[in-house]
């Protein structure tokens, strides 16, 4: 709902009553208040910053704020539904105070309805997380509560930007897998299962190593120790993953890998993955009609086992006349499996 202030309002105030069906009652604290930020937003995140449209974008925790006279203030609510609620016509009001006194008051509708959405199982939904550092109490609780709201919209899977370090001891480059198991013990708290891509950190291995994965391919000792190297991380994310069950750990190493001179990079640093066969690879790619990649999906075949579409690409090639039978069809030839993201 918007607020529209005729006159000044100081520390405007949103306060809900219970919402009540035929004896059943949701308390007010179940409802969750938010200000809802606008601002601009590109009409496509690859368009200039002046082809944009002002939108309701960002819903902010709740406070009390001041409206000026001749603006307004749009506001959000989140009823959180007990598993236990029956099903009805729910109805409350809204209470608008400024300066501690009634400028309006608002009925408030609401309907639970008499079914469950079953749980996901034939399809996975996720989205790109950052783990942040959790060095206080507090910035681990805001991991958790980050979590447990991406949990509550239906995600149960998260590209994240979990990895393998990398470090030299005693002039030895060695691999940590210490983040990625700090990072998989969160997510099994939270509920998340099934693909999980962790970065193989392979390029910051070869940094270390003094290693060029293309203008140092024909050195062939350097080669044999990045490829040492790279095993080990390798075979330590095997053992991870069998402490981890609920999850298939799938190692990647770059991104949108039909980019300009990326191609060549890509299969010598996941040649030294597939060291590792039981491990399947993942990679972002695109299939733009009006670029035609079919030459670089060819060269990379042998080296992706997952590929993540640019979604945006795959709008323009369904458009183009394509079908996702067509791309079952070449899945089922090469033996991959395919995910969207935009």
């Amino acid at each position: 709902f918007v607020v529209y202030a005729a006159e000044p309002l100081e520390d405007l105030a949103v306060e809900l009553s219970d919402l009540r069906a035929d004896g059943s009652v949701l308390p007010a604290n179940r409802i969750d208040t938010r200000i809802v930020l606008r601002g601009l937003m590109r009409d496509l995140y690859t368009l200039p910053p002046e082809r944009s449209t002002v939108v309701s974008r960002f819903l902010l925790p709740y406070q009390e704020v001041d409206v000026p006279a001749g603006t307004f203030r749009e506001y959000h609510l989140i009823v959180h539904v007990p598993d236990d609620a029956a099903p009805g016509i729910y109805t409350g009001q809204v209470r608008l105070a400024s300066a501690g006194k009634t400028v309006a008051e608002m009925p408030l509708r609401f309907e639970v309805l008499p079914f469950r959405l079953r749980p996901l199982e034939e399809r996975g939904y996720g989205v790109y997380y950052r783990f942040s550092a959790a060095e206080t109490a507090e910035d681990q609780a805001r991991i958790d509560a980050e979590l447990a709201d991406i949990r509550a919209h239906g995600a149960n899977m998260l590209k994240s930007n979990l990895g393998i370090h990398y470090e030299t001891v005693d002039g030895e480059v060695r691999p940590s897998l210490a983040a990625v198991e700090q990072g998989l013990e969160l997510l099994r708290r939270h509920g998340f299962h099934g693909p999980m891509p962790v970065s193989t950190g392979a390029e910051h291995a070869a940094r270390l190593l003094q290693f060029d994965p293309v203008a140092d391919h024909a050195d062939e000792p350097a080669r044999k120790r990045f490829l040492r190297v790279v095993k080990g991380a390798m075979d330590g994310l095997v053992a991870t993953g069998e402490k981890y069950p609920e999850f298939e750990l799938l190692p990647t190493h770059m991104d949108e890998v039909f980019g300009r001179d990326r191609l060549t990079r890509y299969i010598r640093l996941t040649e030294a993955v597939r060291q590792v066969p039981s491990l399947r690879v993942y990679i972002t790619l695109h299939n733009d009609p009006k670029r035609d990649v079919s030459e670089m999906m060819r060269a990379c075949n042998p080296y992706v086992d997952v590929r993540c579409y640019n979604g945006h690409c795959m709008d323009s090639w369904i458009r183009a006349g394509n079908t996702f039978g067509d791309l079952a069809r070449d899945l089922e030839a090469s033996g991959d499996e395919a995910w969207l993201y935009h």
